[in-house]
């Protein structure tokens, strides 16, 4: 999860790219995507709601 400094709430190329190396697709076709930032969003945050894998992962990096 990426928290963002300024007022430009868009994720920078870095996100893209390296969602490019994970085999997701072209990274510039990815960016131009919309709904492709909000469904990884939305994904990572029903992945942290669900209490076992927040147990399961929690102290990892304390």
């Amino acid at each position: 999860m990426v928290l963002h400094k300024s007022k430009d709430l868009d994720q920078g190329d870095g996100f893209y790219k390296l969602c490019e190396r994970l085999g997701f697709g072209n990274a510039y076709e990815l960016k131009a995507d919309r709904r492709f930032e909000k469904l990884q969003r939305d994904k990572v945050y029903e992945f942290w709601n669900d209490e076992s894998n927040f147990n399961k992962y929690k102290d990892d990096y304390a």
